[in-house]
């Protein structure tokens, strides 16, 4: 009997998501979701999240992150986890990979590596999958990153890295992914000696007169622990 060579496994995955890339409609962004994803089977999902970079253009308010820091149940948000069409061999994961960084960046990268200078391509395998099964994604994606990536610009102060020097995601499982094999995700470097508060959070929107990327995230229920706080912070500054 001829056994499937491992170039041939399929695997069952989607991408995170945690701001942006779910609500806005350049034609790059929503093309990628439409030919990629199935948006009718988005699961909204537990993850370690917060505001924590300043993003240049959300004109120099706080956009949202990964953080290690966020993975306790008193510091867990919420964001989506959208399955791909179809299940991916190695190779179609991988292709899936870049497509997610040209609309992360609204525009056609031709990256080789799965990293730049701002931010990184990370995955998560389920833990409950055989190992074996899996051993030739983990290379792959490993081949993705190189001596030259630094996991520690992923963290601010002594928290632990959100990403490892292979491209591993410490976000932990949730069992309403336990269904799939893999997810992939942007994660963004903080830059910052330390998170900010709710308020500072607040005063840059309002100092800067922006807060769509905040309202957009909240209509979409994309949150995290600090929001009820931030929306305080931001009324009081309106009275």
């Amino acid at each position: 009997m001829e056994t499937r060579k491992d170039s041939d496994k399929k695997f069952k995955g989607g991408v995170l998501i945690i701001g942006s890339l779910i609500w806005e409609e350049q034609d790059i962004r929503k093309n990628w979701r439409n030919q990629n994803l199935n948006m009718d089977e988005k699961i909204l999902v537990s993850l370690p999240i917060r505001y924590g970079r300043i993003s240049k253009s959300r004109n120099c308010t706080y956009s949202m992150i990964f953080s290690s820091e966020c993975k306790s149940s008193e510091k867990i948000g919420k964001g989506y986890f959208i399955p791909f069409q179809e299940e991916l061999t190695v190779k179609k994961i991988l292709e899936q990979g870049k497509l997610l960084i040209d609309a992360e960046h609204h525009k056609n990268t031709n990256l080789e590596k799965f990293y730049w200078p701002w931010g990184c391509l990370g995955i998560a395998i389920n833990p409950k999958i055989n190992e074996e099964k899996s051993k030739e994604l983990r290379e792959e994606w490993e081949r993705k990153f190189s001596n030259k990536f630094d996991p520690n610009q992923y963290r601010v102060e002594q928290e632990n890295p959100i990403v490892s020097k292979m491209g591993v995601l410490d976000i932990g499982w949730q069992k309403e992914l336990n269904d799939f094999d893999f997810v992939i995700g942007i994660a963004t470097k903080p830059k910052l000696e330390f998170y900010p508060t709710p308020r500072e959070i607040a005063i840059k929107m309002i100092v800067n007169k922006y807060d769509k990327y905040f309202n957009e995230n909240k209509k979409w229920s994309i949150v995290t622990f600090q929001d009820v706080d931030i929306e305080n912070e931001l009324e009081k500054e309106v009275v």
